[in-house]
């Protein structure tokens, strides 16, 4: 528009010099119009490119975000999931060992019922609280995945069933010793008896032609 102005100026020295001078400044122009183009397009490329440099950092930070939650609630649904399992093994372990000590305590009961007044009956205690003890050490091996309360039951059964076993060896063993002695002193007693003369035994009897007869040699029966 300046160019087409310059060219119809009234003033001749306003106006181009000739056609040449008109070309070049046609050509001037043309080559900044282009220019305009071309750094309109960088323009446009270089924004085309920042935009899609920005969708793929938003695409990443959505895809990462997406993982976490994805692990958090695989994390989440596994550490429920190892909680419940952890609950149901307590749970059994708690109804075992319960089981094993309702035993226990029964076996227990029975024999510190009893009385025992033979050696016989001291072992017969001593076997019912060995299956008391027993008992017990079916619920100890299962007490390490029981609750608090249950543990705790399963070591008081067990100290008591422990005494209550010593104290039964303790009284089988008294009973044996006793026995023991008594048999040794009738033993001596028996011993002791003295043995009549020709063939007559500890009871006085004395035997001859006419078979055994009380009394002693030389006395009349």
């Amino acid at each position: 528009m300046a160019l087409a102005k310059r060219c119809l100026a009234p003033d001749k020295a306003g106006r181009p010099a000739d056609a040449g001078e008109v070309a070049r400044a046609v050509a001037d122009l043309r080559a900044a119009a282009d220019e305009r183009v071309r750094r309109a397009e960088l323009d446009r490329a270089r924004a085309a490119a920042e935009a899609r440099a920005e969708w793929q950092k938003r695409r990443t930070r959505l895809a990462v975000a997406a993982s976490v939650l994805g692990l958090l609630v695989v994390g989440g649904g596994g550490w429920l999931a190892v909680r419940t399992q952890a609950a149901e093994r307590r749970t059994d372990a708690d109804g075992a060992a319960n089981v094993a000590l309702g035993r226990a305590e029964q076996l227990a009961a029975q024999a510190a019922a009893r009385d025992p007044a033979t050696p016989e009956e001291g072992n017969s205690a001593v076997a019912v609280w060995e299956q008391a003890a027993g008992a017990v050490a079916q619920a100890a091996a299962v007490a390490g995945s029981c609750s608090a309360g249950v543990a705790g039951r399963v070591s008081e059964r067990a100290a008591e069933v422990g005494r209550g076993l010593e104290r039964a060896r303790r009284d089988a063993a008294l009973l044996a010793g006793l026995a023991a002695a008594r048999w040794r002193n009738s033993s001596s007693r028996w011993a002791a008896v003295p043995t009549a003369p020709n063939g007559c035994g500890r009871s006085g009897r004395r035997w001859g032609p006419r078979g055994c007869r009380r009394g002693w040699p030389g006395r009349t029966p």
